[in-house]
């Protein structure tokens, strides 16, 4: 699940399988590991928060979770980097 402007996460879906292989961009978190996934609207100054992929495979590398938390009350839009627009919405932070 990425947090991004929808410009920016169309990008990223579109870009998701090229030539190459999977984009890392989509394919693991936006944060180092071990560093919390925090939405603030802020970072990576696009606003850009990704999970990764996850996967509850035993096999793969993919962790099967992933947290957020959001600094601020406010309306955070989410998108499915791998399944496109078929699964995006918005989370609702109250105070």
């Amino acid at each position: 699940m990425a947090f991004a402007p929808q410009a920016y996460a169309g990008e990223l879906a579109g870009a998701f399988i090229g030539p190459g292989g999977i984009d890392p961009r989509t394919a693991y978190p936006s944060e180092q590991p071990g560093t919390p996934l925090v939405v603030n609207g802020t970072s990576h100054g696009n606003a850009f928060v990704n999970t990764g992929m996850l996967d509850s495979v035993k096999s793969t590398p993919l962790p099967k979770r992933a947290a957020v938390s959001f600094s601020k009350p406010g309306t955070y839009q989410y998108y499915c980097i791998v399944h496109g627009a078929e699964m995006k919405g918005s989370i609702t932070v109250k105070p």
